[in-house]
């Protein structure tokens, strides 16, 4: 049996007065409390963009344009941090991995709300974060400074969907 990350994706939004929209993780899961960018698994059956489309709206309430990729990267968590240390003995595993896609996307809407495993919501200032969960989501927003909207490959020249014959 193989040990394979989970694939997921995360989504830098940045609004026009050059925002960053986060959410308060809720308590009960990795870093509770703190904030990150809005984030989470890439389902079965979903593409990439469907992914990034929908975890914003469970998390935030609204809808994005997906401008760019910006990363891709690899989490690595102590295996009891993410399924408690029963969870984590039972399984044999001392890391939780993840492959992470990370989206740069402007917002389509703004009428934010809190939702599934998020508590707050907010547009923050990139010079005025609050306590953040991830060292990847700072280091993502650090690369977003310094190379702003062309940051990344935009996303209508990366995606594409193959599907073989039967």
């Amino acid at each position: 049996m193989y040990d394979n990350p989970d694939p997921c994706v995360s989504i830098l939004i940045i609004d026009d007065e050059d925002r960053v929209l986060l959410g308060r993780r809720r308590g009960g899961g990795i870093k509770p409390g703190k904030w990150c960018l809005p984030c989470g698994y890439i389902e079965g059956t979903e593409t990439i963009e469907q992914a990034a489309k929908r975890e914003v709206m469970e998390e935030t309430g609204i809808g994005v344009d997906l401008v760019s990729i910006v990363n891709v990267t690899s989490n690595h968590f102590p295996a009891d941090q993410y399924y408690g240390e029963e969870g984590a003995r039972e399984l044999k595993k001392e890391w939780y991995t993840s492959l992470v896609v990370v989206i740069l996307a402007r917002p389509l809407t703004f009428d934010i709300r809190p939702g599934d495993d998020i508590v707050d919501v907010g547009w923050y200032p990139i010079g005025d974060l609050p306590d953040m969960a991830f060292k990847a989501d700072l280091h993502i927003i650090g690369q977003y400074v310094k190379f702003g909207w062309g940051f990344g490959v935009p996303f209508k020249d990366t995606t594409i969907e193959f599907f073989e014959e039967r």
